[in-house]
């Protein structure tokens, strides 16, 4: 494996962190740069059955999924990105979201933006990829997967797992509730 550069992450506040990095090899040598990044649902509260974290398949390494449980309009939902390689093994992401009452949901491709890329809004560019089961029955912890993901051009490839097994890589999430309570707390 060659060294490509550095990356420094600075949390600046429980929903905000800096990326910074320094390429030092391949075509970006000598490019560096900073981004800030936001959780994507700050502020919003989370379900009873929170399972935000990131996950992955120990049987299986190269690939994982990160899922933000958030309620928005009174519903629950989730949010769920795949993180994988295509049949050429470029990295890819899928993105699904929907409501955490149903089984599964529409996952789309989009292009991305990079370090050292410019900017490119990424919404536009999404194509449907496919389907993304998953399930949780005992709530945060260990769950299984099923995707079925066919890459439209320019990509190229699937990528199908039927009932995998995905065990989290960070610990239980605690709830907005909880993290106020323990704030209020806190301050008595």
């Amino acid at each position: 494996m060659t060294e490509m550069g550095r990356a420094q992450i600075s949390l600046i506040s429980p929903e905000k962190f800096l990326l910074t990095y320094q390429f030092s090899a391949g075509q970006n040598a000598g490019r560096s740069g900073g981004e800030i990044m936001q959780h994507l649902f700050a502020g919003l509260p989370t379900p009873p059955t929170d399972i935000t974290g990131h996950y992955y398949n120990p049987s299986e390494p190269g690939w994982g999924q990160t899922y933000d449980s958030f309620v928005s309009n009174g519903v629950a939902q989730q949010f769920m990105l795949s993180y994988l390689y295509d049949e050429q093994g470029n990295p890819r992401w899928t993105l699904a979201c929907f409501p955490d009452a149903q089984a599964s949901g529409a996952a789309h491709t989009f292009e991305v933006q990079c370090p050292g890329c410019a900017w490119i809004d990424y919404l536009p560019t999404g194509k449907l990829a496919g389907t993304h089961v998953r399930s949780f029955p005992n709530g945060f912890g260990g769950g299984t997967t099923t995707t079925h993901f066919n890459f439209q051009a320019p990509l190229s490839g699937t990528w199908n797992r039927t009932n995998a097994n995905i065990f989290p890589l960070t610990a239980r999430p605690q709830s907005t509730a909880n993290a106020a309570s323990t704030q209020n707390n806190s301050n008595q």
